[in-house]
């Protein structure tokens, strides 16, 4: 059975309809009445001038009314316009004193029904749109993330470079790149298998996504090959930031099946330095610092610009040098 919140002048006398499916309950004074209505199924309000009424009215459709209960403005032949006007457009329907009981507990029914279908239909509005944001998310997560390592991937890469080019650019800022490279990685899947080399994969990835700053990306740019991008850094602190994750490899080493996997990085780092320089440059130079390193000593981390001779020829041998 519903219950009915009654809110009456204390010298009118509720109708004593019989309704089978509803409990008529009147409401405590006025000063209490905002802290009745809990538990009830809907509000049923004879109109009054009074301020003090208004203003509770007022209050209780703003916080009882609406997608929590129906209410429901209660006339008969001495209701005046005024009466009703300041609350008419608020509340869910009418009940006219005059109907039989069938009458009002049809209108009763009917509001208590459209209430609870439209809270209803905001709860599945907020399922559906809760349920949109999390597949929104696991697809853009899909689109930019790499499946095996997590970081970010080419593609996103691709994305992110040219857009913080074009930035620094125009503010006269710097930003670096770090191009990393797993030591012997073929090696290490003709040993030991694939799957091995894939957990090598994955733990680079985890130590290099711990090592670099909060402003940074790390992408798998492709293979064995990572890519951090440092926004606001030189190539000085790109090189910092390199050793430290290159340090970590080397003293973290990967163990599986009680066997220690040797497992290396090497690193060529640049900066964007302003001018003309294009995204591509900026690449090309920080690659081609580790394809210095590739050919000299690997397990360590060289920035273009201290490299003495030009490197950019080293390029050509890449396919050469077994990373």
């Amino acid at each position: 059975m519903d219950r009915v919140l009654a809110v009456a002048p204390v010298s009118r006398v509720i109708p004593a309809w019989h309704l089978p499916t509803f409990e008529i309950v009147r409401a405590p004074p006025m000063e209490t009445l905002l802290d009745a209505f809990e538990g009830f199924d809907a509000v049923l309000l004879w109109p009054q001038q009074e301020a003090a009424f208004l203003s509770t009215a007022a209050r209780l459709l703003q916080t009882g009314g609406g997608n929590t209960i129906p209410v429901l403005l209660a006339i008969d032949e001495t209701t005046r316009e005024q009466d009703i006007k300041p609350l008419a457009a608020e509340v869910d329907g009418f009940v006219d004193l005059r109907w039989p009981a069938a009458f009002v507990e049809t209108s009763l029914r009917c509001a208590v029904r459209n209430v609870r279908l439209g809270r209803n239909v905001a709860l599945i509005q907020q399922a559906v749109l809760a349920e949109a944001r999390t597949q929104a998310a696991t697809l853009y997560r899909r689109a930019v993330r790499d499946a095996l390592t997590g970081l970010y991937n080419r593609r996103h890469f691709d994305e992110i470079l040219p857009r913080e080019h074009a930035r620094a650019k125009r503010l006269g800022e710097k930003y670096a790149l770090g191009v990393f490279d797993i030591d012997d990685l073929r090696i290490i899947n003709t040993r030991f298998g694939h799957d091995v080399g894939s957990k090598v994969l994955c733990q680079a990835a985890n130590l290099l996504q711990s090592g670099v700053r909060l402003s940074d990306y790390a992408f798998r740019y492709g293979g064995d090959e990572f890519v951090v991008l440092l926004p606001r850094a030189d190539s000085h602190e790109a090189l910092i930031v390199a050793e430290h994750i290159v340090g970590r490899i080397g003293s973290n080493p990967f163990v599986c099946d009680g066997k220690e996997i040797p497992c290396g990085l090497s690193a060529g780092v640049a900066a964007y330095n302003g001018g003309n320089e294009t995204v591509e440059d900026v690449f090309r130079r920080a690659d081609a610092a580790l394809v210095h390193v590739k050919q000299s000593a690997k397990g360590r981390v060289v920035a273009y610009e201290n490299i003495s001779r030009n490197p950019l020829v080293s390029v050509i041998a890449r396919e050469g040098t077994g990373r």
